[in-house]
């Protein structure tokens, strides 16, 4: 059996969202296909994922680094001293264990199949590999004027096939390297097949990490935008992170505590079926995997124009909508409540375009001809 190994910069915890649940998925898809090895460069002093825990795992190194060291001086603003040196120290470090690390990997994965999960984990690669880079965020992000994102992209070195989350990014990649593309796919079996013509509540959910990059606070420009109009309509937010402090201080202030509901992390991916609409308010992404597992649950989404794949994954009007900005995300949330005659239809296709698009067996087939173009195995 051939052996599979997945690069993590740091493995990550059970709440760090959609990258968790893409690689407990591949796990579980190719369990039985592949040995698959888990090697991270830093330890991350947590092992919380249950479809990791029969899995090998390799940590190159026995440090804890904290990977956000990008955020040291905002520690240092808000007065947090530790943080701010760890910070320090663990971006001294990082920088400093990249040419071990290159040799380690030589040594290990020398003609194994190998996937690097994100750019900071294909830095630690040695450049004689052959090796799957995978981006889950948009291509301007790695290759436009993104610092960090560009510092990333000219360490790395040269992968055989970047592998993005869309058609559209691939698409841009392909001018430069050699670029494909895999959907997010999601695993149906975990929920029970929804209900189509489940009671109209008007409600309204968000499933994500509270980071700047996933804009939660226009969530509540929009909630409250959508009370004035609908007296019973409520939000709730599940996810953690670190703006959740300040989104409590903003519901409070803006005496939203009665229809907007700060819900902490969830691992239920039935969730969705219990409102009429999913809320995706990020700045960019490369295929926020809410919304498939929405999709799932035949609920709607109204999401921000994220990026150019956005029109790709959503089909506008269709499956949900796409707003261009706060007041068009308003209005078109009020819409669809308002419409319960577009609400069934919207949940029809979103369930059909789930089927047909995100499943498991469709993000399978994929990889499978992902691996045999790339490996021969």
């Amino acid at each position: 059996m051939d052996t599979i190994y997945i690069i993590f910069d740091k493995t990550p915890k059970i709440e760090d969202g959609g990258l968790v649940a893409t690689y407990a998925r591949f796990v579980e898809e190719f369990k039985n296909d592949y040995n698959i090895v888990l090697l991270s460069v830093f330890n991350n002093g947590i092992n919380n994922i249950k479809e990791f825990d029969s899995l090998t795992k390799i940590n190159l190194s026995n440090y804890n680094i904290d990977n956000r060291f990008y955020k040291a001086l905002t520690y240092l603003r808000s007065g947090k001293l530790l943080l701010f040196l760890k910070a320090l120290f663990s971006a001294l470090f990082f920088f400093l264990y990249i040419p071990i690390a290159k040799h380690k990997t030589k040594k290990i994965l020398q003609g194994q199949i190998v996937i690097a999960s994100c750019p900071a984990a294909a830095m630690f690669l040695s450049r004689s590999l052959k090796y799957i880079l995978e981006i889950h965020i948009n291509f301007e992000y790695f290759w436009g004027n993104n610092f960090l994102g560009k510092l990333q992209g000219m360490l790395i070195p040269s992968p055989y096939l970047v592998l993005f989350r869309n058609k559209t990014d691939a698409a841009k990649g392909a001018s430069r390297f050699n670029a494909d593309y895999i959907y997010n796919g999601f695993d149906g079996s975990l929920i029970q097949t929804p209900d189509l013509n489940r009671p109209h509540n008007h409600s309204a959910v968000f499933v994500g990490r509270l980071e700047p990059q996933k804009n939660p606070s226009m969530l509540l420009e929009c909630a409250k935008e959508v009370h004035k109009q609908i007296n019973d309509f409520h939000l709730d937010i599940y996810g953690t992170g670190s703006l959740l402090e300040t989104l409590k201080n903003q519901i409070e202030t803006n005496n939203m505590t009665d229809y907007v509901h700060l819900k902490g992390f969830t691992k239920d991916k039935s969730v969705y079926s219990l409102y009429e609409q999913t809320w995706l308010t990020s700045k960019f992404e490369g295929f926020g995997l809410v919304l498939a597992e929405s999709m799932a649950n035949a609920t709607p989404v109204v999401t921000t124009q994220w990026g150019d794949a956005v029109f790709e994954i959503v089909k506008d009007e269709e499956t949900g909508f796409i707003a261009t900005d706060t007041n068009d995300f308003s209005k078109k949330a009020v819409q669809l409540f308002l419409d319960k005659t577009l609400q069934e239809k919207m949940r029809k296709n979103a369930h059909e375009d789930f089927t047909n698009r995100f499943s498991m067996k469709q993000n399978k087939k994929r990889w499978q001809y992902i691996l045999r173009k790339t490996y021969g195995r």
